[in-house]
């Protein structure tokens, strides 16, 4: 009798052990607020999940020297742009890998600059450097690529990227040396190429006229006139009064920079010292009239004042008048020995 019951109680454990291993029942068996499923289905879900996490490698061709990729299978290239990556079926026409070494990297993405620092510091030691050249003209200091057909030069103390130079600039007939680099801003290593060049090339010369009766320089290319007002040299785009084209003497002289008057005092003792400037003084009045600038001096207060214009009590009508030639713009310092 013992033995029956045993046996019924075995067997009965060992069916509900199998029920719930085996998992005959599909449902989930709940047990106050935990869940319970079979181990068996709890496996083959994991299996499920494990093979849907699993990709195929993407293979891609990359250029240390260019930092760009290529791929074989769709024909893209990724090259970046700024601070961004870009992917296109060419290639920027100034970037060039023509016969350039490349590594064969594969990525678990279809995006591999993802992986750039890692492949920029594993492979670049190993990669050829690919080189763009520019020509650098070292008297003018500015850059030209003939790839892309543009020009850098500086402006106000910063690099300009333009398709033509200023007017000013005039380099045509002009040497320049063939330069190399890794990037297309070549500036990046003017300070190299200035130290490096410069002493190898003949400095430009630039033409000016010097008129030396009247101490006035022009420039017949960009057509300014330089002369004193004040004390100071000062550009013009207007000819002074008393110079007349074709009937005045001039000089024809060549100097290294834009502003010919720092050779003032060289062109003064070799050509001589012309008149100095020219004052129409009106004794009876003490007046001065500067013809250049058409200006007038005349007595005010305890001084002197400098006016287009004089007062209305001052009239120079028929009164003499005596021409000098003073070397200074201040004419009225003169006037205790008058």
């Amino acid at each position: 009798m013992k033995r029956n019951v045993l046996s019924v109680f075995l067997s009965v454990f060992i069916s509900v052990f199998l029920w719930v291993a085996v998992g005959e029942c599909n449902s989930d068996a709940y047990r106050g607020d935990y869940k319970i499923r079979s181990p068996l289905l709890f496996a083959k879900k994991d299996k499920k999940h494990k093979h849907h996490k699993k990709q195929d490698a993407y293979v891609y061709y990359y250029y240390p020297a260019a930092h760009i990729y290529f791929s074989p299978e769709k024909k893209d290239w990724f090259y970046r742009k700024g601070d961004k990556w870009k992917k296109a079926k060419h290639l920027p026409k100034h970037i060039r890998v023509h016969d350039a070494k490349h590594v064969v990297v594969r990525t678990g993405t279809d995006q591999p600059y993802l992986f750039f620092d890692a492949h920029k510091a594993k492979y670049a030691p190993h990669a050829a450097r690919l080189k763009r050249e520019f020509h650098y003209y070292p008297v003018y200091r500015v850059y030209s690529s003939p790839d892309q057909k543009s020009w850098f030069y500086q402006k106000d103390g910063k690099w300009k990227k333009h398709k033509k130079l200023p007017k000013h600039i005039r380099v045509q007939g002009a040497k320049y040396v063939v330069v190399r680099t890794e990037t297309d801003q070549p500036y990046l290593f003017f300070d190299a190429h200035k130290v490096k060049y410069a002493p190898h090339v003949a400095k430009a010369k630039r033409k000016f006229h010097y008129y030396p009766v009247y101490r006035v320089y022009s420039s017949p290319d960009q057509k300014f006139w330089f002369y004193q007002k004040d004390g100071k040299w000062k550009k013009y785009k207007t000819r002074p009064h008393g110079i007349r084209p074709g009937k005045t003497d001039y000089v024809v002289l060549s100097a290294e920079s834009d502003q010919p008057y720092v050779y003032f005092k060289k062109h003064n003792a070799k050509y001589g010292a012309g008149y100095g400037r020219r004052y129409t003084y009106y004794p009876s009045d003490r007046v001065y009239f500067d013809a250049r600038d058409k200006v007038y001096f005349y007595p005010h207060k305890k001084g002197w004042k400098k006016d287009k214009k004089l007062p209305r009590h001052i009239r120079l009508k028929d009164a003499e008048t005596v021409v000098l030639y003073l070397d200074e713009d201040r004419p009225y310092i003169y006037f205790e020995g008058r």
